[in-house]
């Protein structure tokens, strides 16, 4: 590379006497090392910059004028300091991928050199960044001098020029050289002639916007005679630039014969397969381990394989390793030595492609590695080994048999495979085959008709495409890498079939098959660990992504489905599934304990539908759920939650029975959770829109999706937040709890979090006392201060102590208090429009919600003041039934966050032998008007008009010996959760209990103004 003196400034030329003479543009312009901005910390800072060269005929001072604007507005101009016949001038300073427009000019004095609306450049991206970058591959082209019309050469032009209109391609980014440039012997006249001559300009489309980056090849090397190979005095290398120090990226090689640099996330290298280093070097000497420049490319590619920012790396040379067209790599010692000395490293530093040229023809491997002998010692087997990422595959993702595209993984510890790609039929003629048995083992194809190749990058997805001659694509092959180009499919309606499947290469552990269809849309993947499910393309195995925009509210039908409601089956429920869901038929079933891990994958958008306007009714993040739909033996779900299907569907049991199991969000996926992710470089929206969940799964049939409710709840219709038989605080001491500062039943978020507990006790409910226990409390209390002073409590139980003697209690205190602190983490949700308060006394109750009564009071309660000395008036019948208020959920009673629940149980005399207190408090998604418990409201008939019978019963099915006529019915059990309810008018005669638990159930009928109710014992 010739050292130029540059020197860059504003300016704007003036007109120069017309007596100036043309210095005659003879050669160019064209454009050489494309420099990449570059600012990493602890290196200098390095501006984009290109140099640009020509010919003229007669000595000149060359100027270049540059702009961003095409009508040069606003410019710059870098000048030459004297004048030559070859011009070389560096531009620095520009902005990273940024079109300019230049000018190539004469001074001093003035002359307009060349100059079009078509004379620009692209800068390369800034070192680390990505962009999409396109490639021009040719070699053994510059055969034909301008006397020559409609040959081989002409051909391949008019051919890749064809294909960039009709794929509104633009200008290449770069142009590759694969070396014999220029016929016969590389001289001058041969570059000029076959090449750079203007008269017919064959190249001058590509050399104004294109700059190219080439390889010396054997031809080139003639130019000097034979010992040019030693000496290296050839007119090539007074045509190119390269990058000898490093300039774009790569290892310094302080030599043009052989470099690299860096452009968007590609590694390019360029060696020299023909030259000798030193004296009495041979054919075999060649890149040898011992060579200088063998050791310059172990250190370029451990460099390039350590940068983050680099995805591929690219070599080209002009030796094949292997070919069977004009030349043959099987008894050519100089292919031979190339094989040996040079492939190993390649494999071992996980190049993706080799472009040679040499043969005069085209031909193309699949992902090969691990040959280096002659072509009869290959074994697809071997040398084309990885399955996963379908190296014995065409590669040309085209739908055609065995054509799925080649899958790399850039986490391997080995490569999966090289492509070889000869690619000399640029220009010289000659249509034979050498080797024929080499190119059908070997090679995956090959054609004798001239052309070359368009290679398209883009993240981690490459296009390679053979533009033939004759104006058609011969060949194409596609390689991916990791998860990046691969895309999430937007939820429309479309019915997705996975047409391909691909592994990655990360251990059994932690290496997913991804299945795709033939657009590279990702469907599912599926971690196997070693277990056999079948494949893509063998039948019965088969994989689908479906669905609709949107979503599906599922009901709550427990037992029914798997949506469970706190008091009955019919309620309403928040529960909402997206309408994207997969389905896999596998080949092979998993049994026993054997796990696999499936990846769903889903959009921003599937996930914005499960939340409705409403800010408090949001799902999102973690707060989804994942679910899998088992189908065993000949149980089969139709997986489409449009269909209403989900309403009959049953939970599982386990994870590898039939039915619906869920998953919660966590950090690891297991039989019970899911781990989110993503795809992109983000993590959140709008950085990517595209992300997964892990699950794992033991059972592969059937399907699987997402769903999600308010609240991170499980899929749910009414929610119990307060149990009965849950534990209170209870002060049984025959004196009100003390009214200090801080208040027992205060509203006062701050005194509820801290009243002092420490003189109640606490035990689970139901607490009271009764002649024996028959009322069966679960935490007896005592009821006057005899029984007190031989009581204990603690959290097993609460007891008299054995052997204390106390004299019954002749008076029983008259008020007993209770306390619940009660945390509502659904007190957000809008979706829960009622507040249901249940309870059982004995013998009346006031109760306070963060220190307000709710009303309607207990009918056992006298209206007025209340005191801690008011006696109840059991102005109702059955104190131990259940009496429930339906509240709105409207914080007018329950808020979210803390609450408390405070209770006085009232005596109604001193004498009073018993007392009785449980609670329950659910929250529905229903508007209610009623108690959904049986109430005190009812009248009550004298007696039943109709039999039951068996009753009690062991069978499913209990008969009416005749028609019972209702407007509603509801069957609950004796704590009043319902079971079945019916709103319809109706007639029944029999009862389905088939479901129902055992013990006593209540049928509660209403005809008109008239209820009545039975009692059904369920043995």
């Amino acid at each position: 590379m010739k050292t130029i003196l540059t020197l860059t400034f504003v300016c704007v030329f003036c007109a120069i006497g017309a007596s100036a003479q043309n210095p005659g543009l003879t050669r160019g312009p064209y454009l050489q090392m494309a420099i990449p901005e570059q600012d990493e910390p602890g290196k200098p800072y390095v501006s984009a910059g290109i140099t640009v060269r020509w010919r003229t005929a007669i000595a000149s001072k060359g100027a270049v004028m540059y702009s961003t604007d095409p009508d040069f507005r606003t410019n710059k101009v870098v000048r030459e300091p004297a004048a030559v016949t070859d011009h070389s001038v560096q531009i620095t300073g520009l902005e990273s991928d940024t079109r300019y427009y230049y000018s190539v000019e004469a001074y001093d004095p003035f002359w307009k050199v060349e100059s079009t609306e078509y004379h620009f450049f692209t800068t390369p991206p800034k070192k680390g960044v990505q962009k999409k970058t396109k490639i021009w591959v040719l070699g053994d082209f510059g055969t034909d001098p301008p006397t020559k019309f409609n040959t081989r050469q002409d051909s391949t032009i008019d051919a890749i020029q064809e294909y960039m209109r009709l794929n509104n391609t633009g200008p290449m980014d770069l142009w590759l050289w694969l070396g014999d440039n220029a016929y016969d012997i590389g001289s001058d006249n041969d570059f000029q002639q076959n090449i750079f001559d203007k008269t017919r300009a064959r190249y001058d489309w590509a050399f104004r916007q294109t700059p190219f980056y080439a390889t010396p090849g054997n031809h080139d090397y003639r130019d000097g005679g034979p010992s040019s190979r030693l000496t290296h005095q050839i007119h090539y290398f007074s045509v190119v630039d390269n990058f000898k120090n490093g300039e774009a990226g790569g290892v310094p090689s302080g030599k043009e014969e052989y470099y690299s640099f860096d452009y968007s996330n590609i590694h390019f290298i360029s060696l020299d397969s023909y030259g000798f280093e030193k004296a009495g070097d041979t054919d075999a000497s060649i890149l040898a381990p011992e060579s200088v420049q063998h050791k310059w490319l172990i250190a370029d590619l451990q460099q390039a394989r350590a940068n983050p920012a680099i995805n591929w790396i690219i070599v080209f040379t002009h030796m094949p390793p292997y070919t069977g067209g004009t030349h043959n790599s099987d008894s050519e010692p100089e292919l031979a030595a190339i094989r040996r000395n040079l492939v190993p490293l390649l494999d071992t530093y996980k190049v993706d492609l080799l472009f040679t040229g040499h043969s005069h023809n085209y031909e193309r491997s699949r992902l090969m590695r691990g040959h280096y002998e002659g072509s009869t010692t290959f074994r697809k087997v071997i040398h084309n080994p990885a399955d996963g990422s379908n190296a014995k595959s065409s590669g040309k993702y085209d739908g055609t048999p065995n054509s799925c595209f080649y899958y790399k993984t850039s986490g391997s510890a080995t490569n999966e495979g090289i492509i070889h790609v000869v690619n000399g039929g640029g220009g010289r003629g000659e249509y034979f085959q050498r080797n024929r048995p080499l190119i059908d083992s070997v090679m995956y194809m090959a054609s004798t008709t001239g052309g070359s190749v368009y290679v398209e990058v883009e993240n981690k997805k490459l296009i390679a495409r053979y533009i033939g001659a004759n104006k058609k694509v011969l060949d194409e092959f596609v390689i991916y890498k990791d998860l990046d180009n691969f895309t999430v499919p937007v939820t429309d309606g479309t019915a997705r079939i996975a047409t391909c499947e691909c592994t990655e290469d990360l251990g059994p552990n932690r290496s997913f098959t991804h299945y795709l269809d033939n657009k590279a849309n990702l469907l599912l993947s599926i971690n196997r660990h070693g277990t056999n499910i079948g494949k893509v393309g063998v039948a019965p195995f088969e994989v689908k992504l479906v669905g609709a925009p949107g979503r599906t509210n599922v009901g709550a039908f427990y037992p029914g489905n798997y949506v469970r409601a706190s008091q009955m089956r019919t309620f309403s429920s928040g529960w909402r599934v997206m309408n994207r869901y997969w389905t896999v038929k596998p080949a092979v079933e998993l049994t026993g304990n054997n796990q696999v891990t499936v990846r769903h994958y889903f959009k921003f958008a599937d996930e914005v539908s499960l939340s409705s306007t409403n800010l408090d009714d949001q799902v999102h993040g973690q707060m989804l759920k994942f679910y899998k739909i088992n189908q065993t033996g000949t149980t089969t779900y139709d997986p489409d939650p449009r269909s209403g299907s989900h309403s009959a569907l049953p939970g599982a049991l386990t994870y590898n029975q039939n039915g619906l199991w869920i998953y919660e969000g966590s950090f690891v996926p297991s039989l019970n959770q899911w781990k989110a992710g993503f795809l992109g470089k983000g993590g959140f929206y709008p950085r990517t829109d595209s992300f997964y969940g892990e699950i794992v799964v033991g059972k592969l049939a059937g399907s699987g999706g997402i769903g999600g409710q308010g609240g991170w709840i499980n899929p749910a219709g009414a929610i119990t937040v307060l149990r009965a038989g849950d534990r209170w605080s209870y002060m049984a001491k025959g004196v009100p709890p003390e009214k200090g500062v801080y208040t027992w039943k205060d509203a006062s978020f701050a005194v509820d979090r801290y009243y002092d507990l420490s003189a109640w006790e606490e035990g689970g409910a139901p607490l009271g006392y009764s002649p024996g226990g028959e009322d069966g409390e679960k935490r007896v209390l005592p009821a006057c201060q005899s029984e007190r002073n031989c009581y204990e409590a603690d959290e097993d139980g609460a007891r008299f102590i054995p052997g204390c003697q106390f004299t019954p209690c002749t008076t029983r205190w008259t008020t007993t208090y209770f306390r619940r602190a009660l945390f509502n983490y659904w007190g957000y949700d809008s979706f829960f429009k009622s507040v249901m308060i249940s309870y059982r006394r004995d013998d009346g109750v006031i109760i306070y919600i963060n220190g307000k009564e709710l009303l309607p009071r207990d009918a056992n309660m006298p209206a007025g003041a209340i005191t801690d000395a008011t006696f109840a008036s059991n102005a109702a019948a059955q104190e131990h039934q259940w009496y429930t208020i339906v509240v709105p959920n409207d914080n007018q009673y329950l808020r979210p966050g803390l609450n408390i629940i405070a209770v006085e149980l009232h005596q109604n005399s001193a004498t009073s032998s018993d007392a009785y207190f449980d609670m329950e408090i659910v929250l529905s998604p229903d508007v209610l008007t009623s108690p959904v418990r049986t109430g005190i409201t009812e009248a009550l008939l004298s007696g039943p008009a109709t039999t039951l019978y068996p009753n009690p019963s062991e069978g499913p099915i209990v008969y009416l010996d005749k028609p019972l006529v209702y407007n509603k019915l509801y069957v609950s059990d004796q704590k009043g959760v319902l079971y079945r309810k019916e709103e319809q008018p109706g007639i029944v005669s029999e009862l389905d209990i088939s479901a129902l638990p055992l013990g006593m159930l209540i049928l509660v009928a209403w005809d008109e103004e008239k209820v009545v109710r039975y009692k059904i014992i369920k043995k």
